[in-house]
């Protein structure tokens, strides 16, 4: 490759992140969400967005939308920037040098980062300090990310091959997904206290089914599993996200991941192991994740699929992602002590069958963006398909701004799913506060598969006096079934006029989860006799009242960017 198109091209990179940028700027403008992958991607995409932002008047946006253009018209922009060519990893790299996996000089898990070659351009960039250019050709290309890490001498490493025998990944390391990563042939993943793995633009990390992880952190060294990109440059969808494979139930008998080549088996998941084990998270944060495959096709940010009982989630925050926090399809997986805050779509979806339990969970939406706290189906084709999906929650707070210019809804249940819900605070959402949806409702309410109780409505709903409004004509999707009479008459909840908590739970970035009182009005449910359930958890919510301290402390973290 030529120099001057290897400027062209840290230069177009650098031009289409600062557009990106821009045009998020004026989404509520009319300016359609700009997804940064397709804009390096797929030149048609490219030329209709910056066709579009010349309409705008931000001087800024027009600027550098015009310069694109004529970069464009002069052939000096890839069609897909994202290619890396023999031709560029021989210009970064030099002549001779062996190759193994995407990158030729990648640094491999244990071995030492190499050295780039006095003369070569990585070797020159070393010399001055990373720009934002740099920073966004890194997320494209993993040869090019080298310049922001590999070289240093640090204990950073590479992974850009698949794992199939057992690895420890260690503490004091970091390590740098260069794509799917795919854990199989049954092979054991442990990943200890305190590291950091870094995704790049497309990267995510696939257990596959029969292969485990085993990722315990502590409260005061959390793993984090966060974008390459350095603070203050990340943003939702940077990488794809965390996926978990198993043997339990689903049901569909073609089970497949979202993300996944159709035809690689390595996607698959499901079985008749309704004890499976996937392994463990505990003392996880995932961030940044949720990248875009395609249009409308993007990874989230935890992904469980057929997972079993023997599974452990247990203190795991899902923060900043670009498509559903948490998402789990069929098995018997349960969680407790879940965090998912900035949401891009839903917060907590799940579908395929699900039947697990979650006891303390937290939601928070952030505003002007999501949609649901909790999206649940069963089966689109068929609702009725067995296993249902029929999960138990207790200790549930979910949180939203009654300001945002988004339609955030708390629950919406639909399509034959069916589920048990226990002491949930629902507060400041702008839709319904719970949408039951089907014809099938009314007949798993009188099963007893459907059922809530001690349900607190705060500020919540099109009108706060109104969180369940009856639907009529076209907007009946459930039979007639009236959510009001079902959830308030029946005294199943009630209005709170507070939600025990102080503002600050609304904060994006410093956000602070502590009850000051406990919610008055609405008597909280026995729960069930189980060994899962701390059945000392006799309140509403997902924080003990009157506490100094709350669970999220310590582990946890809310970044902008």
């Amino acid at each position: 490759m030529a120099a001057d198109t290897l400027a062209d091209r840290v230069r177009a990179v650098d031009l289409l992140w600062a557009f990106k940028r821009a045009c998020d700027r004026h989404i509520n403008d009319g300016m359609p969400m700009v997804h940064f992958r397709l804009l390096t991607g797929d030149a048609t995409y490219r030329r209709s967005m910056l066709d579009r932002a010349l309409e705008f008047a931000d001087p800024d946006m027009r600027r550098i939308a015009s310069e694109l253009k004529a970069m464009d018209a002069a052939g000096r922009i890839p069609d897909d920037i994202t290619t890396t060519t023999a031709e560029f990893r021989s210009a970064a790299f030099g002549h001779g040098q062996a190759t193994d996996g995407i990158g030729d000089a990648a640094t491999t898990v244990g071995s030492e980062p190499p050295r780039a070659p006095r003369h070569s351009p990585l070797a020159a960039a070393r010399q001055r300090p990373a720009t934002m250019a740099s920073m966004a050709l890194a997320a494209l290309m993993i040869a090019g990310s080298l310049l922001l890490y590999g070289l240093s001498g640090d204990r950073e490493h590479v992974v850009d091959t698949r794992i199939t025998t057992d690895t420890v990944w260690e503490s004091g390391n970091a390590y740098i997904l260069a794509g799917q990563t795919f854990v199989e042939n049954g092979a054991e993943l442990t990943i200890e206290p305190g590291v950091t793995i870094k995704g790049d633009s497309g990267s995510a990390l696939v257990i596959t089914r029969d292969a485990r992880i085993f990722a315990r952190g502590t409260r005061e060294r959390p793993i984090v599993f966060t974008s390459v990109h350095p603070p203050g440059t990340r943003a939702a969808g940077d990488w794809g996200g965390l996926v978990l494979l198993g043997n339990a139930p689903v049901n569909r008998a073609d089970a497949h991941v979202e993300g996944i080549s159709a035809d690689d088996a390595r996607g698959d998941f499901g079985g008749d192991a309704a004890d499976d084990s996937c392994g463990v998270l505990e003392f996880v944060r995932v961030e940044f994740a949720g990248f875009e495959l395609a249009r409308n096709v993007e990874l989230n940010g935890l992904t469980l699929g057929g997972c079993g009982s023997a599974t452990i989630v247990r203190h795991v925050q899902v923060h900043r992602g670009l498509d559903d926090g948490v998402e789990i399809f069929g098995g018997n997986v349960d969680l407790s002590h879940i965090v998912i805050t900035g949401a891009d779509d839903d917060a907590f979806d799940w579908d395929m069958g699900w039947q697990g339990r979650v006891q303390f969970l937290l939601v928070q939406l952030h505003p002007d963006i999501g949609d649901n706290a909790f999206e649940a189906d069963n089966d689109g084709d068929d609702p009725d398909a067995e296993p249902r999906s029929e999960p138990h929650f207790s200790n549930v707070t979910l949180l939203a701004s009654r300001r945002s210019r988004a339609l955030h809804r708390a629950m919406v249940i639909r399509r034959g799913s069916a589920g048990h819900f226990r002491n949930v605070l629902i507060s400041g959402f702008n839709g319904e506060a719970i949408d039951l949806r089907g014809a099938d409702v009314s007949r798993l309410v009188a099963d007893r598969r459907l059922d809530f109780a001690g349900i607190a409505l705060h500020a919540s709903g099109p009108t706060p006096d109104r969180p369940l409004p009856a639907e009529r004509g076209a907007d009946d999707d459930d039979g007639g079934f009236s959510e009001n009479d079902f959830i308030l008459t029946q005294r199943r909840g009630g209005l709170v006029g507070a939600n025990g908590l102080t503002p600050r739970a609304l904060d994006p970035v410093r956000p602070v989860f502590t009850m000051q009182s406990e919610v008055a009005g609405v008597i909280p449910a026995p729960l069930p006799k189980d060994e899962f359930w701390d059945e000392g958890a006799t309140f509403i919510g997902a924080m003990l009242p009157g506490e100094a301290a709350d669970w999220t402390l310590g582990w946890t973290a809310y970044p902008e960017q």
